[in-house]
């Protein structure tokens, strides 16, 4: 299939609904002799950087007829069988042919976007032929999905998954022969060919076992490690189908060791060296364990160094392991390379830091940026980005073997082991390791744009350089100084029309692009967004608030998510919560985010202790809860309040009232804090995160207060609402809502 036939397939995991008031802006518009319309078009998305699209129109075009110039890089991956990338955005999805050096829009929004969007992330196999993605088909599912990215067929993996944004529960074999996924608790095992063949065996003979896709790590060998329990299991590639068969019989793989403690894959995970003679296990992002695993005999797994992150300067939010590989000769050890991403108590936002083990932890780099690092295909050479530089350094010789500067990069993939595709928030460059070089292969972004002075070609500028657009390619190069010599300026009239930038009557929309023409009937004509609204009204608001009760795991998840999508928000805390966890404590006034009270102690207040909980208790409560705050962190909590677990009587508001506090109560809370041990004990019903998004998104209305709970006190869930924050946040956005700060939300 061609790439023009691939339009008619859908990249499902991109979304383009309108939801939210947006402000699409329009800017820089020129139009030539021929009637074509260059523009320039902004729009600021939640969970999105800004960016700044170059498109073309004609002036006789229908509405919402346009084309793209400019490919900003949200997420990439290898295509095609290594032949080409995909670039993917809130317009659609780009592909870039290697040996053509062209750009192709493969699918291209039909309205220009002008709500909420939020581009997912797909994982590509090694081989660049397959990508595994989720289709969102509620507000908190989805289903796993398969795509061949050579003649862009796809079948469904999968059906009523966990859905995310950020991770696809899939890990592909180093050869692309096998992909493991998780599916209802379980790890299953498939072959990419077979999910679009007739016969595929039933999910239940494909079974690997109990788990998530952290149960599970690939090797170099055609093996992968599988951990049940304490147990380490060695299981080959080349058996899984007669495996899958037998399992009744000759049970899950060969055992290889025993862990000293459970495995629990809901909250830890591991990597696998490529020889499979190590693993690296991380426990509830807080103790790193570096071990020995058997190849042939059934023994003890050897730790051989633990590593316990206690980091007064920030709280783990995420962590990955590469290896490094062994010597020319086949000898020598392979050792980790620890990347983890903190929430930095200094700032409240992500900070990175790479280390090597080799007896002891060596800083590599504390400056890396939250992009994780990614090995060569031939294992020899790491990737990473820090600042405004992208780094290559060589695991063989613990050196920099090259580095490229000059701006930030939101996106990298290696197309092969000398070359990096790398996309930055001005261009999208490809760089040759070995010969230290780059090329342009065309622009994410531009600052204005122009026709030159015969009105043919198309001038764009970024950061003061100038470029120069090449229409057959789609793509763009540096304009060399002779080609701006007669550069002209925009023009607004050509003859036949004028255009000019207005008012727009659709409130999803800043501004509008209008068309009149000069020649019989003077119809003044929008181009975007056309249809007429009544005028913008306050935005309905909505206010997210966490519980800060007496757990604060879930804080890192938290913080991290609502830095991604621009957002403050509201934190209740008590004066015990304040004491046990400072370093949170910094993290979250760091990131700028309101406090706000909830008592000086995480007791039920209408349980009797034998004493008197009366209005002067209430507000010596308050006060110390303030005082306890202020010496703590130097901050003063906002006159906000609610009594823990919000067991609250009237009189208790009216104390707290009295003493200068307005009560909050939220529209839903609690649910998310009810473990399976507290259910089944007192006979009550679970509510998965799934359950509790689609409650919550139901019950929506202008003023409502959500709270999430920032960790269970006692107990465990299968998810937490914290660690799927995002799918919350989005759901609300789509509806229209604006997420505030209580402040705001009593704000007129």
């Amino acid at each position: 299939m061609t790439a023009k036939g691939c339009l008619l397939f859908i990249y499902f995991f991109c979304f383009f609904s309108v939801a939210t008031l947006a402000g699409v802006a329009f800017s820089d518009i020129d139009i030539n002799s021929d009637n074509e319309i260059l523009f320039i078009t902004e729009q600021n998305v939640p969970g999105v950087p800004v960016y700044k699209t170059l498109c073309t129109t004609v002036a006789e075009a229908k509405e919402d007829s346009y084309k793209l110039l400019s490919c900003f890089p949200e997420k990439m991956e290898i295509s095609a069988a290594g032949e080409a990338f995909d670039i993917r955005n809130r317009y659609g999805i780009a592909r870039y042919s290697f040996a053509d050096n062209s750009l192709e829009w493969l699918k291209c929004a039909k309205e220009m976007p002008s709500g909420f969007s939020r581009t997912q992330n797909a994982v590509a196999s090694p081989d660049g032929k397959w990508l595994c993605y989720l289709v969102k088909t509620g507000k908190a599912s989805g289903n796993l999905m398969l795509r061949n990215t050579v003649d862009c067929t796809e079948a469904v993996i999968a059906t009523n998954l966990q859905f995310s944004y950020e991770k696809v529960p899939v890990k592909w074999a180093p050869d692309s022969a096998i992909i493991l996924y998780e599916h209802n608790e379980c790890v299953y095992f498939l072959r990419p060919e077979d999910a679009f063949s007739k016969l595929l065996l039933p999910e239940a003979i494909r079974k690997i076992g109990a788990g998530t896709i952290n149960s599970v790590s690939w090797t170099a060998l055609k093996q992968f490690l599988y951990i049940n329990g304490d147990l380490v299991y060695r299981i080959s590639e080349a058996g899984l189908y007669t495996r899958g068969l037998y399992a009744s019989l000759i049970g899950t793989g060969t055992a290889s060791g025993r862990l000293a403690y459970q495995f629990n894959s809901a909250e830890d995970c591991f990597w696998a060296s490529p020889h499979g003679e190590s693993i690296v296990i991380c426990q509830k992002k807080k103790l790193f364990t570096y071990s020995r695993v058997s190849r042939s005999d059934f023994t003890s797994v050897t730790p051989l160094f633990t590593i316990p992150f206690n980091d007064p300067t920030g709280s783990v939010y995420d962590a990955a392991v590469l290896w490094t590989p062994l010597a020319f000769d086949g000898t020598g050890e392979e050792k980790p390379i620890f990347w983890i991403s903190v929430i930095s108590s200094a700032t409240g936002k992500l900070v990175s830091r790479l280390y090597r083990l080799d007896k002891k932890m060596t800083l590599l780099t504390d400056d890396a940026s939250s992009l994780k690092p990614a090995l060569s295909p031939d294992g020899i050479n790491m990737a990473f980005t820090a600042g405004n530089t992208l780094y290559v350094y060589n695991l063989r010789t613990f050196s920099v073997k090259a580095s490229f500067t000059g701006e930030r990069i939101l996106s990298f993939i290696w197309k092969d082991k000398n070359t990096i595709i790398a996309g930055g928030e001005n261009t999208v460059k490809m760089y040759s390791i070995g010969e230290k070089s780059e090329k342009l292969l065309f622009l994410s972004s531009v600052d204005n744009a122009y026709w030159d002075s015969k009105g043919k070609t198309i001038i764009a500028s970024k950061n003061n350089v100038n470029y120069v657009y090449n229409a057959q390619k789609n793509t763009w190069f540096i304009s060399p100084s002779s080609a701006l010599s007669a550069v002209k300026r925009h023009t607004v009239q050509n003859g036949r029309y004028r255009i000019f930038i207005g008012e727009s009557f659709n409130r999803f929309f800043d501004n509008a692009i209008y068309v009149r023409s000069l020649l019989g009937s003077p119809d003044n004509r929008i181009l975007f967004g056309n249809e007429k609204s009544d005028s913008p009204s306050a935005a309905k608001r909505v206010a997210i608030i966490f519980d800060a009760l007496d757990n604060a795991s879930g804080i890192p998840d938290i913080l991290e998510t609502l830095d991604s999508y621009s957002l403050k928000a509201t934190f209740f805390v008590n004066g015990e919560f304040v004491r046990r966890y400072p370093v949170e404590m910094k993290q979250i006034i760091a990131a700028g985010h309101e406090c706000a009270s909830m008592f000086y102690t995480a007791t039920d207040l209408t349980e009797q202790y034998g004493f008197v909980i009366d209005s002067d208790f209430i507000k010596r409560g308050l006060a110390r809860a303030e005082d306890e705050f202020f010496d703590r962190t130097g901050s003063e909590l906002s006159l906000f309040w609610h009594a823990p677990y919000y067991k609250v009587t009237p009189e208790m508001k009216a104390s707290g009232e009295e003493a200068g506090y307005t009560y909050i109560d939220a529209d839903l809370y609690g649910k998310d804090t009810l473990s399976f041990e507290e259910c089944y004990r007192e006979k009550k019903q679970y509510h998965s995160v799934a359950d509790i998004v689609n409650e919550y998104v139901a019950s929506l209305h202008d003023m409502a207060v959500l709270s999430v709970s920032t960790g269970l006190s006692s107990g465990s869930r299968s998810d937490y609402l914290y660690e799927h924050l995002e799918l919350l946040i989005s759901a609300i956005l789509e509806k229209g809502y604006n997420i505030v700060p209580i402040q705001q939300l009593y704000t007129k």
